[in-house]
Parts: structure tokens; sequence; C-alpha cells
């Protein structure tokens, strides 16, 4: 039985229909193609939906290719982005792979397999890659847990106090603009552990929510005990009595995971926040699900006030 990739085709030109075509001749991979006319289109259609990879023209009507990869790679880090380019022009490709583009395949393409083994070959690029960073996100977490122990060793440090140097610690890593929370669970409510980026009025507002279906991210997840990605707060009916709490402080995005330490107790809840509606990439996935582990770690260490 054929495999199937949901590809983001960024292609503003007649070569649309080609490509599409090609790809459908393929024998043992189905091929699920959506076309983004923009940049602004692609990003947007990223931050809503899961694609497998992206193919892009680097000759488009209304933007250069370079900037398309530049962007689609920003957007996502993990995203396998194959570029198309013409007549052999290397000097482009050599564009194309700088900005970000795992593989680059020179037109004309007559066979549709060619295509197929590049986006292939991207995905094993960005598969190397995420285990770099699945490292590279676990050493970091461990340091800064061994750093807010030397500071408990230093001085006492409440469960407070290290709560929020865990949230400040995760909020300096990388690109990720977010503002973090932690809630603990207690008698089936949620309380402030830690959001030292959250404002004040927003976090009295959610103080000692009790938690359940359609409460939010946070009290949502913790009830459900799953993961709970709302990618827009405005629209999300999880969201829909609480939004306009939310609202006035530019809290657009809410990602929310349970809190379980080893003996599967819930704890409470890891939540990241965005000024903008999106959707989480798989980075930014596996990030928060690493974070919430060492945020139990920690509650494990610094269990009482």
């Amino acid at each position: 039985m054929p495999s199937l990739l949901k590809i983001l085709l960024l292609d503003n030109s007649s070569g649309f229909a080609t490509t599409c075509g090609l790809l459908e001749n393929v024998a043992e991979i189905d091929f699920s193609i959506e076309q983004a006319d923009s940049v602004s289109e692609a990003t947007l259609k990223l931050s809503s939906s899961k694609f497998d990879a992206v193919l892009t023209n680097m000759n488009l009507v209304d933007s250069t290719g370079e900037h398309a990869v530049a962007s689609l790679r920003k957007h996502d880090p993990q995203m396998p982005i194959v570029a198309l380019g013409e007549d052999y022009d290397r000097a482009l490709a050599k564009q194309a792979i700088e900005a970000g583009a795992d593989n680059f395949l020179f037109k004309p393409i007559s066979d549709g397999n060619r295509i197929a083994l590049g986006i292939l070959y991207a995905q094993q690029q960005r598969a190397a890659i995420k285990r770099t960073r699945h490292n590279e996100f676990e050493a970091f977490l461990a340091h800064l847990q061994v750093d807010i122990e030397k500071k408990n060793d230093a001085a006492t440090l409440t469960r407070h106090e290290a709560l929020t140097q865990f949230v400040l610690g995760l909020q300096s890593f990388r690109d990720f603009d977010y503002r973090a929370s932690v809630l603990l669970l207690q008698d089936g409510c949620l309380f402030l552990g830690a959001a030292p980026n959250l404002p004040d009025e927003y976090n009295q507002a959610i103080e000692g929510v009790a938690i359940g279906p359609g409460v939010g991210s946070c009290g949502t997840a913790a009830f459900s005990r799953q993961t709970v990605y709302v990618v827009d707060i405005e629209t999300d009916p999880l969201w829909a009595p609480y939004k306009v709490l939310a609202a006035p402080h530019g809290l657009k995005a809410c990602w929310s995971v349970p809190i379980v330490n080893d003996s599967d107790v819930l704890l409470g809840t890891f939540a990241m926040y965005y000024d903008q509606p999106r959707f989480p990439s798989e980075a930014e996935r596996e990030f928060i699900h690493l974070a919430a582990k060492t945020a139990a770690r920690l509650l494990n260490i610094f269990s009482d006030e």
C-alpha cells in the first residue's frame, strides 16, 4: 500500500500544475498537495495544519526564492524544505541551501520519482538534525535543573523561587518567543506555581480555576491528562469563557502539557503562551514535553513551600 505524504507547494507560476502531475504518477507514494501562492499564505497554512514537507519554487512571481526559503525555515526550523530552480543555476542552488533548504532540484524535471526522492532525502536530513536537537534540549534542561539545585544548596529556595528560576531559564533558550507558566494542582483546582512573564492581573484572574473539559488549555490538559494545543484563543471553544481574560494582554495561543511524576500522579500543567495565533512546530512540541518532565523532577525536589 502506498504511503501518504502531505506536501505544501509554494508556487504561483504555471509550473504548479506540472509539478502536481509529476507527483501523481509516483507509484509508491500518494501525495496530498496543497498550494500556497505567497510566502504569507504558506506560513499561515503551516501554522494551521501539519505537513510532511514543503516544495518551493525559487522563481516566484512576487518574491525571491531565497526570501521564501528563509521565511519558511524561520517559521518552522524542522520542516523538510525542497527548493526547485531553473536551468542548472548553481548560484541559485547555493542561495537556497544557505537560506535553509535541505535539498535543491534543478528543472526541467520529467520524472516525479526524482522529486519524491528529493523529498525523502530532505526528510532524512531533518531527522538527523532532530536527533541532534533532542540531545541539545535534554542537555540544556539537565543543566538548568542542576543550576537550580546548586542555587538551592547555596541558599534554600522556596518552591515558587525554584519554579520561577526554571521558567526564566527556559525562556532564555533559543528563539522560542513565548511566555511560560507552571500551574499546580490542588483539590481539583490550578494555582500559580510560576509565570513571571505573564501579567499579574491575568495570573490572579485564573488563580484557583477548577479543571475540566472546556476550561482553557491548562484546565482541559489537567482534566484530560492530555496535551492541548490551542492555536487561536479567540476562536477555540475551549477558551470561549476565558478569552476575555487573555485578550487584554495579547495572549493569542496557548499550548499546555500535564505535569506527571514517575508515579503517574498529576502535579499540574506547563504551558507556553504566544502573542500570535500559531500551530506548534515539531521542535516546539518536543521541547514542551521535555520541559514538563523537568518540571516534574523539580517538583519532586521542591515538594513543599
